[in-house]
């Protein structure tokens, strides 16, 4: 599985911080986040990227049905947390 690290254009208007997941061109998940200079998680917090910040706020993982507990989600996860995990 590979994961993009860039818009796609399947999704309309995707926001710039969405990974998503592909195997064979498929789009089969995706993460999307934020980071935040904030000490604490708000709804503030979340509405904003602030690339300068430590906090990373996951707003959603999605994952088609056909494609869950093929650990997707787990990977997908581990990505975005730490870019140089594979």
């Amino acid at each position: 599985m590979s994961l993009k690290y860039e818009p796609s254009s399947e999704l309309p208007n995707p926001h710039p911080y969405t990974r998503m997941a592909e195997r064979g061109g498929e789009l089969v998940g995706y993460v999307n986040g934020t980071v935040t200079t904030s000490a604490s998680l708000t709804h503030d917090s979340m509405e904003k990227h602030e690339p300068e910040g430590t906090m990373l706020c996951i707003h959603s993982v999605v994952v088609p049905e056909q494609f869950r507990r093929e650990k997707v989600a787990t990977k997908m996860l581990k990505v975005r947390l730490n870019p140089g995990y594979r």
